[in-house]
């Protein structure tokens, strides 16, 4: 017995490291008669006091938000102070995911259950909560609609702090990768996204797990839209590929991900748009759908993660100097200069973006910057050897004399780029000031302007 809840058999497939679930029958309660399911802590020793703190910040969470819409909401619960004593919570008899679907769902009814649970993690992250333990077990219908259980790793604004830092946190076969290495700083609503889209095509496939890592669409094994017959599942694989990008700054958020699905699922015709920019999110998706038809080799996944690492390096660093210059007032004087010594090594080829700032006349010496990625010219297919550059420098008539000089190797792919990119920002943002003191003194030095 739990309270007045008799226990009958144990519900296979509803357990987890926390606890275990029955099903159940209410003998006297207000719900005489009624069957449920209980969840009873595990009460072994090993990680016990962990155990105990996350139970009862789950309590406490179904206590604050059970009533929120798609939330599996609690009906009875027990948290004794003696921990010799069982701890438990009693929650409605849902049906698990999986067998409300069927043993063969079509995919618009998989895009439909997982775009309401989408919608109700959005709504949830919007007040500061992630759930941070998305699969198929965890997810049920319930009196027709979709609905979210187990929050067990639930991370809200009011819970006590149980997550200890290095500890990896969540579902194995559905984890994002960051929930692995930081799971105590990491982003809960991003994981979710990466968790729900493994979710998303391991349902509609028809396999327990999905593949590990990113679910790239130039891979043909890794595409949903090749284990399922639906004719527009290939609109669904660059947003499988975003979601699940080992990167979680490149997956789009909870409600942005609901939102395509949403797009996915509505058959209406396109509406006519009389502003015709209104067109462009409907060709986006569509254009996106078709980019990566076919699988890439070796070289080409190179190139394009190259080009890919040089485009973030620019966005990350341009903005930040442009931002800079307009606080001191400089103006933009076009294009850099040809050539900008430090910028690479002979025997190294590469793209980068070379904006210059001046005093706003011809004559004055230009501050610029060289931002980029290089890679072995020779051969080019080798991509292997890649670094991301970065040049500072101030240009006049007759010289330069160069402040700031990186040259980053990585690894295409590798979120070591992303550090490098951040450590770059911190050493450009304190070294400014120096830099544009000893810039203005040049320009006074040489009588500009004039």
């Amino acid at each position: 017995m739990c309270g007045t809840w008799l226990l009958l058999d144990r519900i296979d497939g509803q357990h987890g490291g926390n606890g275990d679930v029955y099903r159940c029958r209410d003998t006297g309660g207000a719900t005489d008669g009624m069957e449920a399911a209980v969840k009873i802590l595990k009460r072994e020793r090993a990680h016990q006091r962990d155990r105990i703190s996350r139970f009862r910040n789950e309590v406490d969470f179904l206590l604050r938000r059970g009533s929120h819409p798609g939330v599996l909401p609690l009906l009875d619960y027990a948290l004794p102070d003696d921990p010799t004593k069982p701890s438990w919570y009693v929650m409605p008899l849902a049906v698990p995911l999986v067998t409300a679907l069927g043993t063969s769902p079509d995919l618009s009814s998989v895009v439909t259950a997982i775009r309401r649970i989408a919608k109700t993690l959005a709504s949830l992250a919007a007040s500061g909560v992630a759930h941070r333990d998305i699969k198929p077990d965890n997810l049920f219908q319930l009196n027709g609609d979709w609905v979210i259980g187990d929050f067990g790793l639930v991370k809200y604004p009011e819970q006590e702090q149980v997550t200890r830092h290095g500890r990896p946190l969540g579902p194995y076969f559905f984890m994002a990768p960051e929930m692995r290495r930081d799971a105590d700083t990491a982003d809960g609503e991003l994981a979710d996204v990466y968790s729900l889209a493994k979710t998303l095509w391991a349902v509609a496939a028809g396999r327990l797990y999905p593949p590990p890592g990113e679910l790239r669409s130039d891979r043909p094994g890794l595409r949903l839209s090749s284990h399922v017959t639906s004719a527009t599942a290939s609109s669904l694989d660059p947003l499988l590929e975003r979601s699940t990008a080992d990167d979680p700054s490149a997956r789009p958020t909870m409600d942005e991900f609901a939102a395509e699905l949403s797009w996915w699922s509505d058959s209406s015709p396109i509406s006519i748009q009389v502003d015709l920019s209104g067109y462009k999110e409907d060709v986006r998706r569509l254009w996106e759908a078709n980019a990566i038809v076919r699988e890439e080799s070796n070289d080409q996944r190179l190139n394009r993660l190259y080009n890919e690492a040089i485009s973030r390096a620019r966005s990350a660093l341009l903005p930040l100097l442009n931002a800079a210059m307009g606080q001191v007032g400089l103006q933009s004087v076009g294009s850099g200069p040809r050539h900008i010594e430090g910028w690479s090594s002979e025997t190294y080829g590469g793209g980068a973006s070379t904006p210059c700032w001046g005093i706003g006349t011809i004559a004055s010496p230009w501050l610029a910057a060289a931002i980029g990625g290089v890679h072995r010219s020779k051969p080019v297919p080798d991509l292997e050897d890649t670094a991301i550059v970065f040049v500072l420098a101030l240009m006049t008539p007759d010289s330069q004399y160069t402040y700031l000089r990186e040259f980053e190797r990585f690894q295409p792919g590798s979120l070591r780029l992303d550090r490098i990119i951040e450590q770059l920002a911190s050493k450009i943002s304190v070294s400014l000031p120096e830099v544009l003191a000893h810039f203005l003194t040049a320009c006074k030095e040489t009588g500009i302007p004039r």
